[in-house]
């Protein structure tokens, strides 16, 4: 009878360690999958920031060709005011 029971028990501890590995086995694996949907998450999120660097990119030389054709409409409009100016003084 008491062999029974400290089989019964030995039985038991046994159960309760390989319980307690299957546990830690599914946490290992909830968290490998865990860690690669963040690494997923990570590499969408780095194309993205490439693409939205390029984007930029682009959009600062836009601005910049933007700004020198205004730049060089200033000048053109300045040389029209200078000239209209002598023109009436000329005429006065």
């Amino acid at each position: 009878m008491e062999n029974l029971k400290e089989l019964e028990r030995r039985i038991k501890v046994a159960l309760d360690r390989v319980s307690e590995g299957l546990e830690h086995g599914n946490n290992s694996h909830d968290a490998s999958e865990r860690e690669a949907a963040l690494q997923a998450e990570v590499d969408s999120l780095s194309e993205q920031n490439a693409k939205l660097s390029a984007l930029l990119a682009e959009l600062e030389q836009d601005r910049q060709a933007e700004a020198d054709e205004l730049q060089s409409l200033y000048g053109k409009l300045a040389e029209v005011l200078n000239s209209s100016d002598a023109e009436l003084e000329e005429g006065v």
